[in-house]
């Protein structure tokens, strides 16, 4: 999580631009931070690249939300900024099998929800999903409330794009990164089977059916994302909501509901200067990242720079929140090993084998990986 007073960290690939991995799959993202101005009124986020990646940032900005005391600022799926209370009533929760599941959800304190490993154990093409059912109580009168989350996605994505979706082809992996997904078709493939396959779908339940509401993208595997979703009352004094998502595919660490919400317009602060990590301001970064273009600022594995933007100064005794918004692509550097491999294509037709031989190889690897998953990250200079 961001450390507080005046900087912010982020990896924006292992956070924001998640499965941007090609310039078609360029998109924004929006991530609530925990971090305040210092006195001089100025935010610093620390932009790191900590994998063998290169990394393309279109644009940055900063939104500020202001609000009133006892609430909080939390971005929806699509990135727009929700003033919710800061007080919320917890949720009762129950997986797929019916057991208790509330306990994990309760408090922010990083002991998520996981997957039980009788259900992973069992994961395969044909049984891809995990399930929680929520159930809480709503006043009379109230048609809509809002579930605040608090979740990061475990290493099995991960996984599914190293090694079934890159390793897996073998060489033709290089001409899958470096030509295939710069054509709409390929392109297109991957993200409609992303959008099948991945993140993690809300449905309002009424009776016996439950309609969809909401997808949640994936969010990575390092930082802890902070997301809202608006889900309307369709039973008196009762929500009902399923979450369904890829068995162990998420660490959830708390669900909270609240009927005091309210959409905010936020305040664009753009971008005033960027610090390379020698100390020394980047001007061509600098215009490439303020602007919405085709101009990139670009980081190599194992280097930072520092995004600063002049928020000002607060009114008294109002209450400000910061999101950070950026849009870009990265590109993966090819592994040697993977280039030993013995070719396989690459078939989205038949997208659920990709999960099957995803949980098969996570199911053989998932200790060792996340033993040394943080232990790996580049040190930047």
């Amino acid at each position: 999580d961001d450390p507080g007073i005046g900087l912010a960290e982020r990896d924006l690939a292992d956070d924001a631009l998640y499965y941007s991995i090609a310039p078609l799959l360029e998109a924004r993202d929006v991530d609530r931070l925990r971090v305040w101005p210092d006195q001089a009124g100025v935010v610093r986020v620390e932009i790191r690249n900590e994998a063998l990646e290169t990394h393309y940032i279109n644009h940055l900005e900063l939104l500020e939300v202001v609000h009133e005391p006892g609430t909080e600022v939390v971005p929806d799926p699509a990135g727009f900024p929700v003033v919710v209370a800061a007080s919320r009533t917890l949720v009762e929760a129950h997986d797929r099998a019916g057991r208790d599941v509330a306990a994990p959800l309760r408090t922010a304190d990083e002991l998520a929800y996981r997957s039980q490993d009788g259900v992973l154990a069992k994961a395969s093409a044909e049984d891809l999903l995990d399930q929680i059912r929520l159930d809480f109580p709503v006043a009379p009168g109230v048609d809509t409330v809002a579930l605040v989350f608090r979740m990061r996605n475990s290493l099995l994505t991960t996984v599914l794009f190293y090694d079934v979706m890159l390793a897996g082809q073998g060489p033709r992996s290089l001409e899958w990164l470096g030509r295939d997904l710069d054509q709409i078709g390929p392109a297109t493939d991957l993200g409609l089977w992303a959008v099948d396959h991945l993140g993690m779908r809300v449905e309002v339940g009424s009776g016996d059916d439950y309609r969809p509401v909401a997808r949640i993208p994936d969010a990575g595997p390092i930082a802890w994302k902070d997301v809202v979703v608006l889900v309307p009352v369709v039973e008196q004094g009762r929500g009902r909501v399923r979450l369904s998502f890829p068995i162990d595919g998420w660490r959830i660490d708390q669900i909270t509901v609240t009927e005091q919400w309210r959409r905010a317009a936020p305040r664009v602060v753009p971008l005033s200067r960027i610090v390379l990590g020698n100390g020394e301001p980047d001007s061509a970064a600098l215009a490439s990242a303020r602007a919405l273009d085709q101009a990139y600022a670009v980081t190599l594995p194992g280097t930072r720079m520092v995004a600063e933007f002049e928020t000002g100064q607060a009114d008294a005794g109002s209450s400000r929140s910061f999101l950070l918004a950026a849009q870009g692509y990265y590109t993966e550097w090819v592994r040697a090993s993977w280039l030993a491999n013995a070719p396989k294509a690459l078939e989205f037709a038949n997208g659920s084998d990709l999960m099957g031989r995803t949980f098969d190889r996570w199911r053989a690897s998932r200790q060792e990986m996340e033993a040394r998953f943080h232990a790996s990250r580049l040190p930047v200079r």
